[in-house]
């Protein structure tokens, strides 16, 4: 569905249309080729066989009709004409360009170019079909915030009068380029992603023509090179203030933080916290959902020396439970951080009763139905849902007994649950889902949301606040307070990215826009190569009036290239620790 994705993408930009305004539709008979809808509400629509000639020739003939050798069409072998909307999750491609629309700015040339290289290397055998999906997905992702960076210092370039000979996403070999004409930068997405750059006019780095040495960037003054340095973290931190404004108007819908269990001599107990407690705010910031209670509880923990967590039990009085920041402990080694504080949510008890029965699965091959309630499992009684799931996912390749009910009568089946690999465990899966309840979890959803103009103080606000935390984490791994566990390399964001996308748009912008933010951070730092090395050294050149001597900048940036290869030398061996184990 890349190409109905494609032309949404034309849709928006050639008749100015809204996202929302756009509409896929799923017509499986695929004889309808086009519907014109008139202010009188009738619909004249263009039938044909799906033959790809048929357009061709009226595109070639028009406005005349010429013989295409398709023949006509049948309606009796038709017989009928069925629509569907699309399945997002089963139409991956078709998701990632609305998204892409949504997003805006240079995501729908990133996504075409994506999807460009992605199918040649399928085409090449060097890509499997379902994997093309996947990869444009995390260059999306990964290319996007990239090309935001890069993206500030091209457009500052520019209109500061700089000539821009490249705009690059990636470093290495190109795998697709464009460029309108001679003296128009060249647009380039390189093989190696870890990264991209902009080429400008420099005496530094080849012979410039005297005609253009006004163009150069080593010839303009100290400020207008600054602006330029400066521009690609600046337009990092706007795009997370963007995103954090657009999730806080969409609204993040999740489950509201009910306390259900407390495991006794964990950090929860010696706070006070207890079960039927629901966590209103944690040092004064509100947490309507789990989402956000654990995101409060992760960024406090690391920036306060302790949480003050304002809770309202289940008669409705509200009270302060006070937690060492000490008792979170190191993030970077706490894969459940809601288990190591010893806390597990308030979940709703579906009755034990089957709904989706998935094809192929061992539900299905035990003729499991749906409509059938669990009674028990090997003479164990199942009184819920959520103690089945329990129960299957600790018996991955063990024969259960199960007893059941089926329109009134009693029968047993053998089960057998499918070893299924997890991060740090197998569990079982038998590939079914309980039958929804109407109404069940009215209780725990809520949906929070902000208007346009108080989410952007607001966007604003949790920008900055992440761009300190992320100083201070990289400020406490290089001081050894803090596992290295807490660095995260590509590997790491990109599957991130991916299983974000798969959850949500909204979960989606979230996670870009702190990946966004710690790319300008860590650009700011004031080491050679990077854009802050470039700012140290024209707060230099400022303090002494004459620029910094090549011959130190030659050694800065061996300097800078050895600590750079070195982090991301760790950042990947902290991703294949993560893989691995």
């Amino acid at each position: 569905m890349m190409n109905k994705g494609l032309e949404v993408i034309e849709a928006r930009w050639l008749f100015d249309a809204r996202p929302e305004q756009i509409d896929v539709v799923v017509h499986p008979q695929s004889v309808i080729h086009s519907m014109v809808q008139y202010v009188d509400g009738s619909v004249i629509a263009q039938l044909g066989n799906p033959d790809m000639r048929t357009p061709i020739a009226q595109a070639l003939a028009w406005p005349q009709r010429h013989s295409s050798g398709v023949p006509g069409l049948n309606l009796f072998e038709v017989a009928r004409l069925d629509f569907e909307p699309p399945d997002l999750q089963r139409f991956p491609c078709l998701r990632l360009a609305f998204e892409a629309v949504a997003a805006g700015g240079t995501a729908p040339a990133v996504l075409n170019a994506a999807n460009e290289v992605a199918v040649s290397r399928f085409l090449a055998g060097e890509l499997g079909f379902t994997q093309i999906a996947q990869t444009v997905e995390r260059t999306l992702a990964v290319g996007l915030l990239v090309a935001v960076h890069e993206f500030g210092h091209f457009w500052v370039a520019r209109r500061l009068g700089i000539k821009v000979l490249r705009f690059s996403i990636g470093f290495g070999r190109p795998l697709w380029r464009r460029q309108a004409g001679p003296d128009a930068p060249e647009y380039v997405i390189a093989a190696i992603p870890l990264g991209g750059y902009v080429k400008m006019l420099d005496e530094r780095e080849g012979p410039v023509p005297r005609e253009e040495l006004q163009f150069a960037f080593n010839r303009k003054s100290l400020w207008v090179r600054s602006a330029v340095v400066v521009a690609g973290p600046m337009f990092n931190f706007l795009f997370a203030i963007v995103a954090f404004w657009a999730v806080l108007t969409l609204g993040e819908t999740g489950l509201r933080p009910l306390i259900g269990e407390v495991s006794p001599d964990r950090p929860a107990a010696r706070a006070e916290l207890r079960p039927g407690d629901e966590i209103l705010a944690i040092n004064g910031r509100a947490t309507p959902t789990w989402s956000l209670a654990m995101q409060e509880l992760a960024t406090a923990s690391l920036s306060e020396p302790a949480l003050n967590i304002r809770v309202r039990d289940a008669a409705g009085s509200e009270r302060v439970r006070v937690m060492p920041s000490t008792e979170v402990g190191d993030l970077g080694e706490t894969k459940d951080l809601l288990g190591h504080l010893g806390l597990a949510p308030e979940r709703p008890e579906a009755p034990p009763v089957f709904g989706e029965i998935l094809p192929g699965e061992p539900a299905a091959d035990a003729d499991l139905r749906e409509g059938d309630r669990i009674l028990s499992a090997d003479g164990n009684a199942i009184s819920n849902w959520g103690q089945w799931v329990k129960y299957v996912q600790a018996r991955p390749g063990v024969s259960i007994d199960l007893r059941f009910e089926r329109n009134g009568n009693e029968q047993r089946v053998s089960l057998t649950p499918a070893p299924h690999a997890m991060e740090d465990a197998v569990i079982g899966r038998i590939g079914a889902a309980n039958q929804p309840v109407p109404g069940l979890m009215e209780r725990y959803e809520v949906t929070y949301r902000m208007g346009w103009g108080e989410a952007f103080p607001a966007a604003v606000s949790r920008t900055a606040e992440y761009s300190v935390l992320t100083l201070k984490v990289i400020w406490r791994v290089l001081t050894g307070q803090a596992s290295i566990h807490n660095l995260s390399g590509p590997i790491t964001i990109a599957d991130t990215a991916g299983k974000t996308a798969s959850i949500g748009f909204v979960y989606f912008l979230k996670f870009l826009a702190i990946v966004s933010i710690s790319l300008g951070v860590l650009n700011l730092l004031p080491v050679p190569v990077l854009d802050g090395g470039h700012l140290l050294y024209f707060a230099i050149e400022a303090i002494k009036g004459s620029p910094v001597s090549e011959a130190a900048m030659m050694q800065g940036q061996k300097v800078g290239l050895i600590l750079l290869l070195g982090l991301m030398t760790l950042a990947f061996y902290v991703d294949f620790l993560r893989v691995f184990n």
